[in-house]
């Protein structure tokens, strides 16, 4: 059993604290948000192992410096807003998830019912491969979705953290 899902990444996100005085009444951020975004699309099984990510950028070329200290074995891949679209997801399912598993058994992967993850390529693809996709229902996956409970939200957190304290040494430097 596998569970897919992505996590959307702006790579210099507000932080989340203010110092003021404890008499200011209205505090307002000095910081420039970036425009960047980055998806990762993660794939983990029930036994603990993990696949290559694929990591979505919103740039219209791939530039090879972004790919050069990425995870070994992962695609990298680009779209309009960094997101994943069907496209980008079947190309994940045939380059990482099929080469990556077993076709002796079924396999089950679990996901969000997502738009980006319905497609008849994908149907077609999964059904000759011996895969079977399962939705969850919309609006719980929050609750439900595995990586979104365990991953994620320890990913969030230290993404804030050590975004945050980059800032604190170099203000001016855009990460």
């Amino acid at each position: 059993m596998w569970n897919v899902d992505e996590k959307g990444f702006n790579p210099d996100p507000l932080p989340r604290k203010v110092i003021a005085s404890k008499s200011s009444r209205a505090v307002n951020q000095q910081h420039r948000r970036s425009h960047d975004h980055i998806t990762a699309n993660v794939c983990v099984n029930a036994l603990g192992n993990h696949l290559p990510p694929q990591l979505v950028f919103n740039r219209k070329t791939l530039s090879t410096q972004l790919a050069s200290n990425g995870p070994p074995g992962a695609i990298y891949s680009t779209s309009a807003n960094g997101s994943m679209d069907a496209e980008l997801f079947v190309h994940w399912f045939q380059k990482l998830f099929l080469p990556g598993t077993s076709r002796e058994q079924p396999q089950l992967v679990l996901m969000d019912n997502h738009s980006s993850h319905l497609s008849l390529e994908l149907i077609d693809c999964a059904r000759n491969s011996n895969v079977i996709f399962l939705a969850l229902p919309s609006k719980t996956t929050h609750v439900l979705q595995p990586l979104d409970r365990t991953v994620f939200s320890s990913l969030a957190s230290h993404h804030q953290q050590v975004s945050t304290a980059a800032r604190l040494l170099k203000p001016d430097h855009r990460l």
